[in-house]
This record gives C-alpha cells, structure tokens and sequence, in this order.
C-alpha cells in the first residue's frame, strides 16, 4: 500500500512482490499478485476519497486517569476529527484498536480537532460518534485490565462480539464451534491452558463482562459499506 500511495505503477510493485518470498513461484505466484492488486487498488481509492485533505502533525498526549499514567500518541488526525485505516476485515482487533484511539481522542480533546473518529478497511467504514466522558470510559476499561493482571476475565473476543451482534446461543456456537471441522474459540491454546480441554461451556460471568466491555463501543458505531461511504465534510 505504501508503494500504491506513492504512485509506484503496476510492473515496479510486481517486480518487488515476487522478489519477495511471500508468493509461490512462477504462475500461481504471478495469478495471486493480480488478485491482490485488485483488491489493493481499490482499496487504495476508497483511501484516496474517504481520507483526509487536511492532515495534521501526530499529536503526542498523557493523561492521568486514578492511579494510572495513560501515554501515547493520536495520529491521523485533522480537523474533522481522526482518521485511520487498515487492510482486512472487521473484527475484534479492529473495533478495539479504533476505540481506544477514539477515547484518547475525546479524552484529549486537542484543539480545532473534532471528536469523531473514522477507520476505513476493506469492506466497512467505521465511524465513532464523540463520547461524552470518555475518562470514565477509560477508567472503567483501566480497571477491568488491572482486574485481568491478577484474574483472568471471563471474556473471548470472538465469542463476545457474537453475543452482542447475535444472542446467546450464537455465542455459545462460536465458543464451542464444531470440530474437528469447525472449532470453536475455545480450541485457542490460551484457553485451553485457562480452562482445559473440556471447556465447551462459556466461562460464568462471560455475558456480563462482554456486555460491560462492548455495549459502551457499539453504542458510539455507525458502519457504512466502504463503497457507500461519503466523504468527511
């Protein structure tokens, strides 16, 4: 994508991607890289319209929130508020990596910056509304993390966000899966470390946690097919 933005044509980007050793060799290889061009090039559209005009610096930030000293950076920001993007689809990683930047940002609140975020993927735009108290948002995140430091929490990103978008059977589908076919996010070896072979049921407190953790980022979610997305005004 870095080569596509800077103009790079269609042979300089292939003759570097099969330099590589990420494509099989000759044809296949060859038929792959289109594939991915495709995909690329319009993704690399989708940037071009939906991003910024007006980009400003990265903005280096530290707030003190309780005890904990939370530092980092904002970047992708502008005036309309913050922009980032990703190649791939949506998913837990995702969703939780846009909303902790978008609380950052609402916490921050840095000067002729609004408080909306947006990230552009492959198949969505992402679009956090502002946060009213987004340090309450944080200390609450805050705690259940320290919480986690000592106590596992009873939460399975997968299974959780199939709770919210779904119900609780959908959870328990995709906690448990059907294997060997189909295995279920409880078959990820840290869990099975956590709770055994045998952990085919959610954890107790699992519906509450996810509810706690996700229902506030949802709640600030607007998702717009990328091709229908309109621009930033």
């Amino acid at each position: 994508l870095p080569l596509c933005l800077a103009g790079a044509g269609d042979a300089g980007i292939e003759e570097i991607a099969l330099a590589g050793s990420e494509l099989p060799h000759g044809a296949p290889g060859r038929i792959a890289l289109r594939n991915e061009w495709r995909g690329l090039a319009r993704f690399r559209a989708d940037l071009i319209r939906l991003g910024p005009t007006h980009p400003l610096d990265a903005l280096p930030f530290a707030l003190t929130i309780g005890e904990v000293s939370l530092t980092g950076t904002l970047s992708g920001l502008h005036p309309g508020g913050l922009f980032g993007h990703r190649i791939g689809t949506r998913g837990a990683f995702t969703l939780w990596n846009a909303w902790l930047r978008h609380l950052c940002l609402c916490a921050v609140s840095p000067t002729d910056v609004a408080a909306r975020s947006r990230w552009l993927l492959e198949d969505v735009l992402l679009e956090f509304t502002p946060v009213e108290d987004a340090e309450a948002e944080l200390r609450k995140l805050l705690g259940r993390y320290r919480h986690g430091l000592s106590t596992p929490l009873p939460y399975a990103p997968r299974s959780a966000l199939a709770l919210i978008e779904g119900s609780a059977a959908k959870a328990v589908s995709t906690w448990a899966g059907r294997p060997p076919q189909h295995p279920g996010e409880n078959q990820d070896p840290w869990f099975r470390l956590l709770y055994g072979s045998a952990g085919d049921e959610l954890p107790a407190g699992f519906e509450t946690t996810a509810h706690a953790l996700l229902d506030p980022l949802f709640a600030h979610l607007r998702e717009t097919p990328a091709f229908d997305a309109a621009e930033d005004p």
